[in-house]
């Protein structure tokens, strides 16, 4: 370096360049020997991690939407089933209805009282058994999806939808 510094003072700034450009060229050389090959493969292993992720998260998201179709596909099976039992109940209801109150017509002011009473005590036995048998298939139903989901979180919010929606579709008269 100080030969350098003298050659530059002497007038020699050729020889100066020429060093520079040498020494320029050497720490090229040494860089693409030995840091560049090291900093490629660095560079392409994060590559790989990163498209590997990628491809999981793409992966994880379709499988994801793909638990959601089902469950939705569930829950509106479980729907239908539900509000054909209700109609069936409600049809039940009405037979057993029409059927007490021909008998309360051929009876008494009293015995139709009696048989009013026993229509609405036999109707909401078939509703709280119509809720139990809901009920116990919504559990059996959602204890098979549970079982598939990995999201707790989901799962929990999937079933608090679907009690509610029992639950107002039993106050609906």
């Amino acid at each position: 370096m100080t030969q350098v510094v003298l050659a530059a003072a002497g007038g020699g700034w050729f020889q100066m360049l020429v060093v520079q450009v040498l020494a320029f060229v050497l720490l090229a050389a040494i860089l693409a020997k030995w840091v560049v090959p090291v900093l490629r493969r660095a560079l392409e292993g994060r590559s790989r991690e990163i498209q590997e992720t990628f491809d999981r998260l793409e992966r994880e998201a379709r499988e994801t939407t793909d638990r959601l179709a089902e469950l939705r596909r569930q829950l509106d099976s479980m729907d239908a089933v539900a509000e054909r039992k209700l109609r069936e109940a409600v049809e039940e209801g009405g037979r057993a209805r029409d059927q007490a109150l021909a008998e309360a017509r051929a009876q008494a002011a009293a015995e139709i009282e009696k048989a009013q009473r026993g229509i609405r005590i036999e109707r909401d036995k078939a509703v709280l058994e119509l809720r139990a048998e809901v009920t116990r298939l919504s559990l059996e139903a959602a204890g098979h999806a549970v079982n598939r989901l990995v999201n707790k979180e989901l799962h929990d919010r999937l079933v608090d939808r679907y009690l509610n929606e029992l639950e107002q579709a039993a106050r609906k008269p």
